[in-house]
């Protein structure tokens, strides 16, 4: 099962070209496309093609390779609409004891604090913090993140 800390490190890995082009144009403004073509040593025209997705790059680790886990992490998030999390096992906030497991399988989330929160560089724990409200209110309605946070996840992807 995945914890939380887990979570955020697979998050900052480029799933594709396109992904990672998008973090970069995040990060590079306008000059994205010749920024990319220069440091892989291909034309612009390359690079266009790659990001609209008709022609896929001969090493895809090389392009995903070049995007910032951080900038990845935060588009990845503030581009969710739904989490399928499984099985999760959670915490009583008022408690602070365990309170069993929740069947929450695929909900609507809004990341945009967590992504925010990212951005502003707050801590891991306010983060996952973040991350487990937004799962929670999709789950329960909202404000039910308030009554309960996620220890650990059956699986976590985004959609």
């Amino acid at each position: 099962m995945p914890n939380a800390r887990t979570i955020l490190q697979s998050l900052g890995r480029a799933a594709n070209p396109r992904e990672a082009i998008e973090s970069l144009t995040a990060e590079h403004g306008r000059g994205t496309t010749r920024w990319v073509a220069e440091q892989l040593g291909v034309s612009m025209r390359t690079v266009q093609r790659w990001r609209k997705g008709t022609q896929s790059p001969r090493d895809t680790g090389q392009v995903t390779g070049l995007a910032n886990e951080q900038r990845v992490r935060i588009n990845a998030l503030r581009n969710a609409q739904t989490t399928s999390v499984g099985r999760v096992s959670v915490y009583s906030r008022s408690s602070g004891t365990l309170d069993g497991g929740r069947d929450v399988g695929t909900v609507g989330v809004d990341f945009n604090i967590a992504a925010d929160l990212m951005e502003q560089g707050a801590s891991e724990e306010e983060i996952q913090a973040a991350i487990s409200d937004a799962v929670m209110d999709g789950y329960g309605g909202n404000g039910f993140g308030d009554v309960l946070t996620i220890d650990d996840y059956e699986s976590f992807d985004l959609a």
